[in-house]
C-alpha cells in the first residue's frame, strides 16, 4: 500500500488525481525538518514549505493513504504532476540523473506511519536571505497578483499552514512582518486589504475606461494621439470632461474612502493632528485680536485631502493619459504603489541643479561623477534621468523643454536628495497637467538664497566657469502635489554650442577640480566648517552676494552697476568684520591686497585695484553712476577673479585658524573663533596679522597648494589693463 506525505498545501489540496484514489488520511510528523524556503513560480513567488538541512523544524503533516490498486510508480507520477502543475496531463515522472536545485524530486519513506511506502517531494531552496522580512515581501507581492484572487498567494498559503497546525521557527516573525507591512491586525485582514485595493482600483479603471471610450467616440475628426509628451490639444477639452465625469462616479468615491481608511490612514492621521494644532494656534491668535474664526470639521478637511490625493495619484502616475491613449494602465504597478509600506512611501525631494553646460576633466580624463558632501555632481544618461524623475510624460507638458531629457545628459548636474514625509494638501492642479503652485512657500521649495550651502562652495571653487541655469524640483510621492517644478535661474542654456563636427559640446571645460574632484570636496568641507561658526551661517551673506552677482553676470538681465556693487560688497562683508568704523575703503584695500599676495609689487598692484574698485562702488551707490570707469572691463579683467580668490583665501584662513594651524601671534586661541562675542575681533586680528607679516600668506599659499587650489592669478600679469 502507498501513501503520500503532505506537509504543505497538499494537505488540503492534493489535486483531483490524488483526491480520487485517497481512502484515508493519517496524521503524522515529518521525519525531516521543513521551512518556508522556496519561492514558487506557480504561486507568483510565494514562499512555500520544503525540506531543508539547516534550520527549520519537524512539523505536523498528513499521509494520504491511497487505494491498494495504485502502484508506487503511479503514485509518484500523480504527486509529480500535482507539484509541477500538470494534473491530468498523463505525463510520467522520470527521476533525473543529475537533478538541479529547481527540479522536483519524489523521495520515498519505507514503513512510515504503518504504510509500506510513503512518497513526498523535495526541491531546492531559493530564498536568500532566508528571513521574515524577505518572506513577507514575497508573500505580499504574490497576493497582489491574480494568484491572490484564487487563494494561491503566500498569505493564503501561510493561513492554511497555520490551520493545519504547522509551526516552523520563522513562522511567528514571518506573520508579524506581514501584518506590519500591510498595517493589518490579522492575516485574513491583510489578504482582505490587498483584495479590496485590487477590487476597488479595478472597478474604477473599468468605470472610467467606459467613460473615456464614450468621450472619444464623440470627438469629430478624431486625430490619433501620437507618442508625445502631452495629450493632443485637439482632444484636450474632451479629455478634461471625461476625467471630470470619472471623478464624480461612485467608484471614485470608493477609491477616496480606500485611501482614507487604509492606504493613507497613517499619513492622514498624522496630517489631521498637524492641522488641528495649526487651527488651534490660528484661533488663539485671532482670539487675542478680538476676532473669531470658523473652521470646517476636521473630518471634512481630511476627506478633501484624501480626494486631492486620489486625483494626484492618477495624474502623477499618468494613468488617465495612458487609458485615454488606449495604453496599458499598468494595474499591477498601481497596486504596488497603493500597498507600499508607509515608511517606503516617504517622499524623496530631489533637486537637480542644472548648470549651463560644463564638463569636468582631470589628467586629460573626463570625470563622470564626483561625490560631494551635499550630493553628487555627475553626468546622467537619458535613461537615468527618466528613472530619476519617475514621472509620466504628461507632466512635462509646457513646463520643461520637450528635448530636455536629450540635452541634460551632456552636462554635469548636481543631484541633491532629501527625505521628507507625505505633505498632504500642497500645490494645485489644472486639468491633467501640472501648473505652478500657488506660492513657493506652500510647496516648501527653497528660495534661491537657501541653496547657498549647496551651490556656494562650487561657485567659489570654479568661479566664472559656473553658471546655474535652472533647478528642477522633483517629489517622488505619487500622492503629493506639484511633483515636478522647474525654476529658472538665468533662463539660459547654451544648447546651440557645437564642435567642428557639428556635435553639441559643453560651453566650458573645467579642469581645476582635482583628481576625482578632491579639490572641490576640500572646498565644500572648509566652507561648511567655517559657515557653521554662526547660527545663521557665517559665510551665507558674502557667498550669496558673490553667487548672485556671478549669475547675473552670466544671465545678462541685470544692470552692470548692480553686478559690480555686488562683487565689491561681498569683499566688504569679509574684509571688515567691524560692525562700524572709519577708513573702510583703506581697510578693504590693505587687507584684501595682503590676502592676495605676499610680494611687495603684487601687494601694491592689488591695493591700487581694490582701492579703485571700492571708490567706483561708492560713486555708484552715492551718485548713481560709475563716472568714466569701464565696469565691464574692470569686472572681466580683475574684479571677478580677485573676488573669488579673496573669498577662498578668507575661508581657508579662518578654517585653518579653527583647527589651530595658525601661529599664536596671528590667533592666540582658536576657541575665540567659536565664541560669538569674540569672533569679530579674532577675525580682525587674523586679517591684520596678514598685513603685518607676509609669512602668514606664504604659509597659507603652501596649504592651499596642498589642497590643490594653486592657480594662476591673471590680475597679477603686467599686461592686464583695468
Amino acid at each position: 500500500m502507498c501513501g503520500i506525505l503532505a506537509y504543505g498545501s497538499v494537505i488540503d489540496d492534493p489535486g483531483s488525481e490524488i483526491q480520487e484514489v485517497t481512502i484515508d488520511r493519517i496524521k503524522a510528523v515529518t521525519p525531516f525538518k521543513v521551512e518556508f524556503a522556496r519561492s514558487s513560480r506557480y504561486r507568483k513567488g510565494a514562499p512555500t514549505l520544503i525540506p531543508i538541512e539547516d534550520g527549520g523544524s519537524k512539523v505536523n503533516g498528513i499521509v494520504h493513504v491511497l487505494e491498494k490498486s495504485v502502484s508506487e510508480s503511479e503514485a509518484a507520477d500523480m504527486l509529480w504532476r500535482r507539484e509541477t502543475n500538470q494534473v491530468g496531463s498523463g505525463k510520467r515522472y522520470s527521476p533525473p540523473v543529475n537533478p538541479g536545485p529547481n527540479i522536483v524530486l519524489i523521495e520515498k519513506l519505507n514503513d512510515f506511519a504503518r504504510i509500506d511506502v510513503v512518497l513526498y517531494t523535495r526541491i531546492g531552496s531559493n530564498i536568500h536571505p532566508l528571513n521574515a522580512e524577505k518572506l513577507a515581501e514575497l508573500a505580499i507581492n504574490s497576493a497582489k497578483t491574480p494568484a491572490g484572487d484564487k487563494g494561491e498567494d503566500g498569505i493564503s498559503y501561510l493561513i492554511a499552514a497555520k490551520k493545519a497546525g504547522i509551526v516552523t521557527p520563522l513562522m511567528p516573525e514571518y506573520e508579524k512582518e506581514i501584518l506590519r507591512q500591510t498595517r493589518a491586525e490579522t492575516l485574513e485582514h491583510a489578504i482582505e486589504t490587498i483584495r479590496d485595493v485590487k477590487l476597488i482600483l479595478r472597478a474604477y479603471l473599468d468605470s472610467w475606461l467606459s467613460i473615456f471610450e464614450d468621450s472619444r467616440s464623440g470627438i469629430p475628426n478624431l486625430i490619433p494621439i501620437r507618442r508625445s509628451l502631452k495629450v493632443n490639444r485637439h482632444q484636450l477639452s474632451y479629455f478634461e470632461k471625461a476625467v471630470e465625469e470619472a471623478e464624480k462616479s461612485t467608484q471614485f468615491e470608493a477609491f477616496v474612502k480606500l485611501l482614507d481608511s487604509k492606504v493613507l490612514k497613517t499619513d492622514l492621521d498624522r496630517l489631521s493632528k498637524q492641522e488641528e494644532r495649526r487651527r488651534a494656534k490660528q484661533s488663539k491668535a485671532r482670539k487675542e485680536s478680538g476676532k473669531k474664526i470658523e473652521f470646517s470639521p476636521i473630518e471634512v478637511w481630511r476627506e478633501k485631502t484624501a480626494r486631492l490625493a486620489a486625483k494626484r495619484f492618477f495624474r502623477n502616475t499618468g494613468t488617465y493619459v495612458n487609458v485615454w491613449k488606449n495604453s496599458d494602465p499598468n494595474e499591477s504597478g498601481l497596486i504596488d504603489l497603493l500597498l507600499e509600506k508607509t515608511e517606503m512611501r516617504s517622499s524623496e525631494h530631489i533637486r537637480l541643479f542644472v548648470f549651463d553646460g560644463f564638463v569636468l576633466f582631470d589628467d586629460k580624463k573626463q570625470l563622470t561623477q564626483i561625490d560631494l558632501p551635499v550630493g553628487e555632481l555627475r553626468v546622467h544618461s537619458e535613461e537615468e534621468l527618466k528613472t530619476l524623475l519617475m514621472l509620466p510624460q504628461s507632466n512635462w507638458h509646457d513646463h520643461v523643454q520637450e528635448d530636455m531629457l536629450e540635452k541634460l545628459p551632456l552636462w554635469h548636474i548636481l543631484t541633491v536628495r532629501e527625505k521628507e514625509p507625505y505633505r498632504g494638501r500642497v500645490g494645485i492642479w489644472f486639468k491633467d497637467l501640472l501648473v505652478l503652485p500657488v506660492t513657493w512657500l506652500e510647496t516648501g521649495d527653497r528660495k534661491r538664497e537657501a541653496d547657498i550651502e549647496t551651490i556656494g562652495p562650487m561657485f567659489l571653487c570654479l568661479g566664472d566657469s559656473v553658471n546655474l541655469a535652472e533647478v528642477v524640483h522633483v517629489r517622488t510621492n505619487v500622492f503629493d502635489g506639484a511633483p515636478v517644478v522647474v525654476r529658472k535661474r538665468n533662463d539660459y542654456l547654451p544648447w546651440d554650442v557645437f564642435d567642428d563636427q557639428g556635435n553639441e559640446r559643453p560651453r566650458r571645460r573645467v579642469e581645476r577640480v582635482g583628481k576625482d574632484g578632491v579639490v572641490l570636496r576640500n572646498v565644500y568641507e572648509a566652507w561648511t566648517h567655517v559657515n557653521a561658526l554662526a547660527e545663521g551661517g557665517l559665510l551665507r551673506y558674502p557667498t550669496e552676494t558673490y553667487v548672485r552677482a556671478l549669475m547675473n553676470w552670466h544671465g545678462g538681465g541685470t544692470g552692470i552697476m548692480e553686478i559690480f556693487v555686488g562683487l565689491v560688497t561681498a569683499l566688504e562683508s569679509v574684509l571688515t568684520p567691524e560692525s562700524a568704523g572709519t577708513e573702510l575703503a583703506y581697510k578693504i584695500a590693505i587687507r584684501g591686497a595682503s590676502l592676495l599676495a605676499h610680494e611687495p609689487e603684487e601687494r601694491s598692484k592689488a591695493l591700487q585695484l581694490l582701492s579703485r574698485f571700492y571708490k567706483t562702488r561708492s560713486q555708484i551707490v552715492h551718485d548713481g553712476h560709475p563716472g568714466k570707469e569701464d565696469l565691464e572691463r574692470m569686472i572681466n579683467n580683475a574684479l571677478l577673479e580677485m573676488t573669488q580668490h579673496l573669498l577662498l583665501r578668507y575661508v581657508f584662513m579662518v578654517y585653518y585658524g579653527m583647527d589651530g594651524h595658525l601661529s599664536t601671534w596671528a590667533l592666540p586661541s582658536p576657541e575665540k573663533l567659536r565664541q560669538k562675542g569674540k569672533r569679530p575681533a579674532a577675525i580682525r586680528r587674523i586679517l591684520d596679522a596678514a598685513v603685518m607679516n607676509p609669512k602668514l600668506i606664504i604659509s597659507l599659499e603652501e596649504k592651499l597648494e596642498e589642497q590643490g587650489l594653486k592657480s594662476t592669478q591673471q590680475w597679477k600679469k603686467p599686461f592686464v589693463k583695468v
